[in-house]
């Protein structure tokens, strides 16, 4: 059976998709948020299913549903129906709500518990994602390991053939969800990358329900872990000796997905974004990190050349993130700037410039050094030309060019201020 389109049959939802392609971030939201709070979305998801690449950039705080909880910690492997295949490691997006309400189902009591405790929660509460998804991603992988086909299959355009290998898979990765969120999570705060027993633990835990989820659970760490790559190999490979697979391949697979998923339009764009510029700063060391990981295996000539262009994406990408967070987050709120605006005001402005600077150290990594010299040069003539107009008092204005352009700056557009009015 072929898999669904995501195109809508649907005139007129076709025809509101096609002008929600050119409609500004803020109407997105809009459109999302209204769609979202559909209690039965039906026809209306597939409004949504051109913006997922927008959205994965915006990152807007979605309602935490069961089959969002679910499935968060799998998320980079999750593709659209049309491009699955069953040789491939990753999951089709159809099949989420049908395993959402067998698992919900299974779980009696305590699915309906996990599901009473994120009701009215969003994916921003991060809290409740970590007690909720520790109470369900355990058992909730034990129970799709043996799941029966469940009710509503025919909905996922997939044949009945490919239900037992997606529920063995998607079961053996969510045994080990909870530990790979938190991977992911100290990952995200820059801490040291995980040690091969670490590795090693999970990896065989996961196997150990269902070997051939090696290449999903490869690629879910390289995707989230980027810099566990070295590690990861060397674990791999000795797992691989002792159960007779090939770590190798299984890498290959791995990579060839995460590959695709940046080759996507705007696949690799989707992923350079943040709520705030801690997010934005994370989400570009992940990026380049995991690129560097997938360069770091032997590439044919072809693969060079993907790399090749998905490292051009990523370096453009990088100078329109923070070309796009130096307006937003610092020089329109500098602009309306008034003498008094009070301190609060400048403290704001300072948190912006290091998040900017941290974002800038991230993105430089992936090139571009001269267009980062050229907007911190432009920052730090609008933080003057404030300073000079009564916006900013002269120590917040030198505080806030010595974090834009550093303190030699400073003093050289302030002291010549001064020399020139002696």
């Amino acid at each position: 059976m072929p898999a669904p389109s995501t195109r809508s049959a649907n005139p007129a939802i076709r025809e509101v998709s096609r002008g929600l392609a050119a409609a500004r971030d803020e109407q997105i939201l809009q459109v999302v948020a209204m769609v979202d709070a559909m209690p039965h979305r039906g026809p209306a998801d597939q409004l949504i299913a051109p913006l997922r690449g927008r959205l994965a950039r915006l990152r807007p705080p979605r309602p935490l549903r069961f089959a969002r909880l679910l499935f968060l910690p799998l998320d980079p492997l999750i593709v659209p129906a049309p491009r699955w295949r069953p040789e491939q490691p990753t999951i089709p997006r159809t099949v989420i709500p049908v395993y959402a309400s067998a698992v919900q189902a299974a779980l009696g009591r305590n699915g309906q518990a996990v599901a009473s405790m994120i009701d009215g929660r969003t994916t921003a509460d991060t809290a409740v994602i970590d007690t909720a998804g520790g109470l369900l991603w355990g058992d909730a992988g034990l129970a799709l390991l043996n799941a029966p086909l469940p009710e509503g299959w025919e909905t996922t355009g997939l044949s009945t053939q490919a239900h037992k290998p997606l529920a063995r898979r998607i079961g053996a990765l969510l045994t080990q969800a909870e530990r790979l969120r938190h991977l992911a999570a100290d990952a995200a705060q820059g801490l040291p990358s995980p040690e091969a027993n670490v590795l090693q633990s999970l990896l065989a835990a996961a196997i150990g329900h269902d070997p051939e989820v090696q290449p999903m659970l490869l690629a879910l760490l390289l995707a989230c872990v980027p810099e566990c790559a070295p590690v990861l190999l060397r674990v791999a490979t000795s797992l691989g000796q002792r159960g007779g697979f090939s770590a190798r391949h299984a890498g290959q697979e791995a990579a060839d997905v995460l590959l695709e998923q940046l080759e996507a339009p705007g696949g690799t764009e989707a992923q350079l974004g943040g709520q705030n510029l801690a997010e934005a700063g994370a989400a570009v060391r992940r990026l380049t990190s995991l690129l560097g990981a997938l360069e770091g295996e032997p590439l044919s000539p072809d693969r060079r050349a993907r790399v090749s262009e998905i490292r051009q994406r990523i370096k453009s990408g990088c100078e329109s993130l923070f070309t796009e967070r130096l307006s937003t987050d610092l020089l329109d709120p500098l602009r309306t700037c008034v003498p008094d605006s009070g301190p609060e005001a400048g403290w704001d402005l300072e948190n912006a410039a290091r998040g900017l600077r941290a974002l800038e150290t991230e993105a430089r990594r992936a090139g571009g050094d001269k267009t980062y010299d050229a907007l911190l040069g432009q920052a730090a003539a609008a933080v003057r030309e404030i300073t000079v107009q009564g916006g900013l008092d002269r120590v917040g204005g030198l505080r806030l060019m010595e974090i834009v352009a550093g303190p030699e700056a400073a003093l050289a557009q302030f002291g010549a201020e001064d020399e020139g009015g002696a």
